[in-house]
């Protein structure tokens, strides 16, 4: 997970610019939430290598993702906290969590604001996707505390170069093709 003390004051600078809110839009994309609300998403940026916000990109590469959260009560240590990826048709493509990474969250206090940032890196193709939050207790925990649909949308723009002119990929991984031909031993 990216991240450090620039990022840190680079955010609360962002929030003293728009009155408070990181992401004035976020509540309006959103198109379900639910949970217990009592740690809740207040925003989801998308920032290209440069830290700018973008809502779309040349072709798939590193993003960092950076979550705003609001705690309404305390919280214990322990939560986990992700990020789906779907294409425009709706297909589950990626997905990000803290535990993926061997990592909780600390505890959480009431009224305080939080920021989650994760540095990824999207190998995809040409198209529209939404990106979906949420946090719960625990990894296996079927309750959330908030669940966001369509925390962002981003377009991926063209292909990268080495893709060549075909374009039915959705997920770029890297190739490693061989060809051998077996032969059968002699007795």
């Amino acid at each position: 997970m990216a991240g450090g003390e620039a990022d840190a004051m680079e955010a609360l600078d962002s929030l003293e610019r728009n009155g408070g809110e990181a992401d004035p839009g976020f509540s309006s994309r959103l198109s379900q939430r639910s949970g217990s609300g009592d740690i809740q998403f207040t925003g989801l940026l998308v920032l290209d290598t440069s830290g700018r916000q973008v809502v779309s990109i040349e072709h798939g590469g590193k993003v960092r993702l950076r979550a705003y959260l609001h705690a309404r009560v305390d919280v214990p240590e322990g939560s986990a906290i992700g990020v789906l990826l779907r294409d425009a048709n709706g297909v589950d493509l990626i997905a990000f969590n803290s535990d993926f990474y061997g990592r909780r969250l600390p505890a959480f206090r009431a009224g305080e604001h939080y920021i989650w940032e994760l540095e990824v890196d999207l190998p995809l193709a040409r198209g529209f996707y939404s990106l979906h939050l949420g946090i719960k207790p625990s990894p296996t925990s079927e309750f959330f505390y908030d669940r966001c649909f369509n925390a962002a949308l981003l377009e991926v723009l063209g292909n990268p170069v080495t893709w060549g002119q075909y374009g039915g990929r959705i997920i770029h991984v890297p190739d490693a093709i061989e060809l051998r031909r077996i032969t059968q031993e002699t007795q």
